[in-house]
């Protein structure tokens, strides 16, 4: 504390020397917790990039220290937890070198699902984490059983190329690139709208190869009958037991 000339420490009372009111500080996270663990964390993101490690998004990394902190809160051995904090960071890595060769719909840029771009955090209006059929949150489209109609097939969702409400930006009309950001095309029929594997061209050529596929093997069937042999269907078990029935006058 200030010394006065008297050699006598100032008191703080919380006013100036003018007898005025001194505004408090507000207090900065770094003097609580959250802030000591987030530095923790820049300091080991740091670290590892020296390193040469792979960086991890900063929301899976802390999902990896709170895992952590759980097995060590529940008294498991330290070899344990390290191996298996091994294994989940393993496995976020793998998940994450996939991720970056993947184009966010949102922003396109790479690195990150549109549920977690940074810019979705400005638009809360945009229809992200509810399934597109029906509105729910409870499950993504993939899994709805809801029926919708080829015109209207996802009612719920919202382009992000023209901002309108009913269309994935895959199939905008202002979207010249399509489902493939980086260009390209369905390699079955060469639509832009969508991948190979929901290719609906695909799909009716999968069955007509199973109708001809059914007409080849009964042909092969009846390659050991007569050319003049007529197909007869064959006669279940009752009717070969059945006797003829003898009407007398």
């Amino acid at each position: 504390k200030p010394l006065h000339a008297d050699g006598d420490e100032e008191q703080d009372d919380g006013n100036d020397r003018d007898g005025q009111p001194v505004p408090k500080q507000p207090r900065t996270g770094s003097h609580f917790g959250g802030g000591h663990k987030a530095d923790r964390l820049q300091r080991l993101r740091q670290e590892r990039e020296a390193k040469g490690m792979l960086l991890l998004p900063e929301k899976v990394e802390r999902r990896i220290y709170l895992a952590k902190k759980a097995m060590r809160k529940k008294g498991l051995a330290g070899e344990q937890i390290k191996e298996a904090v091994r294994k989940m960071r393993r496995k976020e890595e793998l998940l994450f070198r996939r991720q970056l060769g993947k184009l966010c719909f949102k922003c396109r840029q790479p690195g990150h699902k549109v549920s977690d771009c940074p810019q979705m955090l400005q638009d809360s209006s945009e229809a992200v984490g509810i399934c597109f059929k029906c509105g729910s949150t409870e499950h993504f489209s993939s899994a709805c059983s809801v029926q919708t109609s080829k015109d209207n097939e996802f009612p719920f969702a919202k382009c992000f190329i023209c901002k309108q409400q009913g269309h994935l930006s895959r199939k905008c009309p202002r979207n010249e690139k399509g489902a493939f950001p980086k260009g390209g095309h369905c390699n079955f029929c060469g639509a832009i709208d969508h991948f190979k594997r929901e290719c609906p061209e695909m799909e009716k050529n999968k069955k007509n190869k199973g109708n001809e596929e059914s007409e080849v093997a009964a042909d092969i069937a009846s390659v050991d009958q007569s050319a003049d042999a007529e197909n007869v269907a064959p006669m279940g078990p009752q009717s070969l037991g059945k006797k003829a029935k003898v009407v007398s006058f």
